[in-house]
Formats: C-alpha cells, structure tokens, sequence
C-alpha cells in the first residue's frame, strides 16, 4: 500500500470558498496534471529515481521543455551531476552542471544549428575498459550548466540572470539566459 501511494501522488490544485467557475478550472488542472504525469511516464521514473536514492544515496530527475514544447521528464543518475565544493558549502550551489553521452545524429537533429561543432566532436566512451572499445555507438560528451540568476526580480537593481549552456568538447552548441531561481532537477 506505501508503494501505491508514494507512487501514485500528484499536486492538486484546492479551492476554499470558491464558485462553480474556479471549482471547475481545479478540476480540469487536475486532469491536465494527471495527463502530463502519464505523458511523461513520471510514476515509473520516480520508482526508478527513488530506488536510485535506496542504492546510491540519491536520485534525480529532470523536468524541462522539450521539442514542440512539450514537458520532458528524464531519470538522471546522481553521479553525473557535479558541482563545485566551494560553491555548495553552504548547501546552495549556484553552479550545476550535467555530463551526459548524448548519440551523435540525436544531437544533431536537436541542435541543427551546431552541426559543425557536433561532427567536430570525438567519439566518446564510457569508461577505459577493454570491451568499450568494441562498441560501435557515435556518442559524444555533452556538458550541460546552469548558472542560477543573481536575485529574484528582473527589474531590481543588481539583478544578473543566469546562463544555460550546452557544450561538447569542440564548442558551444546552445546558449541562453537562465532567469529561473532553482535548476531544472527533483531530488
């Protein structure tokens, strides 16, 4: 029964006092919210996440915009996700970044725009050993950062916002500000 209703959790959105109109809007962001979960297929991420925080200490997943603008929902492994130990000593980095194999034409379809830098791009591995070398994937490292804005107003003085960028080991494939206060990860 815990598994069915950790698992099975989702916001909801309440209304006190409200009339016909407002009940009815809940309602349908309910719906809109339980649709989003099962599009995303979120539940069996979040098993995976939360047996990921059993064996390793941590679980993460991703949640972001993805093609057509729809929301993407992607289990990530704790161990690719890094930060620097003088930014998190007070247990709010600034700074995340993420380092992902990504396949090649994947990468490229996505990021039309950076063909060049991804075809200049080596082939990357897993790991040095043996049977990685028989490996016939055209995966290429990916580091993906996040720099979180400086404030939480755009139009207070002193306001920075932050960067997102994605880059391979040839150059930059995207680059945009970064103007939410938090990085795109569930812990």
């Amino acid at each position: 029964e815990f598994r069915r209703v950790l698992f099975r959790s989702a916001p909801k959105f309440l209304t006190d006092g409200a009339d016909y109109k407002e009940r009815h809007l809940a309602q349908e962001l309910n719906q809109f919210i339980l649709g989003e979960f099962y599009q995303t297929k979120f539940y069996a991420k979040a098993k995976r996440m939360f047996r990921d925080g059993l064996v390793m200490g941590g679980g993460a997943l991703k949640i972001y915009e993805g093609e057509n603008g729809k929301v993407c929902v992607d289990r990530v492994m704790q161990t690719d996700l890094y930060v620097d130990d003088n930014d998190s000593l007070n247990g709010e980095p600034q700074t995340l970044y993420q380092l992902k194999l990504v396949d090649r034409d994947k990468l490229m379809a996505n990021n039309p725009k950076a063909k060049g830098v991804i075809s200049d791009t080596p082939n990357s591995l897993p790991d040095n050993s043996a049977d990685t070398g028989r490996s016939i994937a055209d995966q290429v490292l990916v580091v993906e950062g996040w720099k979180l804005p400086t404030g939480d107003d755009p139009e207070q003085a002193g306001y920075i916002p932050g960067r997102h960028t994605i880059a391979t080991m040839s150059g930059i494939i995207h680059d945009e500000e970064w103007t939410k206060a938090k990085f795109p990860f569930v812990f």
